[in-house]
């Protein structure tokens, strides 16, 4: 069995999936990227691959062929991990029933901004009745449009309300995130230029986190562009390494 991670507007030479599903998983994935330039694009990538009646076995046939083609090639568990404006990509899959409930994990990184959240809140509920794993991580940064603060929160909420598994599953409500996660401790301080300005860290800006079962969000301080790519660059790295644990 080969598991398989879809991501979306998330791997970059800066944020380097494939290396980081090498170093921490101890069966890496197939990682596949998602193309596209912006939300509409990933939007429809996932519609037609759904077409099919299974986005990831669509994926695999059309960005990595020699991979499904090896004798005995079995699809393993399935993530999906987005950044940003992957969330639509995310949006899309987790609409349809079926890819929903086949779904294992997905970290969904500074990135929910829709008032339509019933998709995300389903699965969000598996992940807090122990039925699959999920991250959601968002900076402060308040946008034109819904924030990520307020969906994710939104999100956690209605799935803990959902939990119905949550007398039996009361001890592990407040499961702390691996210290790597809450007390990450930066070697030196990091320095990040956007065309907004400079930032630079001397301590890493975790701000809290609420967990249900193995559903996890954590909020980061920052309200800045360069918050958003400390996100994608470093929180994602320890997102991906989380999973790697919880898959090993």
């Amino acid at each position: 069995m080969t598991d398989v991670i879809l991501t979306c507007f998330a791997c970059s030479p800066a944020s380097p999936c494939q290396i980081w599903a090498n170093s921490y998983f101890k069966d890496p994935p197939i990682v596949l990227n998602i193309p596209g330039q912006g939300g509409g694009d990933f939007r429809n990538k996932i519609r037609a691959w759904a077409k099919t009646g299974d986005v990831f076995t669509a994926a695999l046939h059309e960005l990595a062929p020699m991979a499904v083609a090896a004798p005995n090639f079995k699809l393993g568990r399935r993530g999906l991990v987005t950044f940003s404006a992957g969330w639509t990509a995310a949006e899309e899959l987790l609409k349809i029933s079926s890819e929903r409930d086949r779904l294992d994990a997905a970290l969904i990184l500074d990135g929910i901004h829709t008032k339509e959240l019933d998709p995300f809140v389903q699965f969000a509920t598996r992940a807090a009745n122990m039925e699959a794993f999920m991250v959601m991580a968002h900076s402060a940064i308040i946008p034109p449009f819904i924030s990520s603060t307020k969906t994710n929160s939104k999100i956690f909420l209605a799935a803990e309300e959902n939990n119905t598994n949550a007398e039996e599953y009361y001890p592990m409500t407040e499961e702390a995130p691996p210290d790597y996660i809450t007390h990450a401790v930066l070697e030196s301080p990091i320095t990040i230029k956007s065309v907004y300005g400079t930032t630079t860290w001397k301590e890493d800006p975790f701000d809290g986190w609420s967990n249900r079962g193995n559903l996890n969000c954590l909020a980061y301080k920052g309200d800045t562009a360069e918050t958003h790519i400390y996100i994608a660059r470093h929180v994602a790295e320890r997102c991906w390494k989380w999973l790697g644990q919880e898959w090993s």
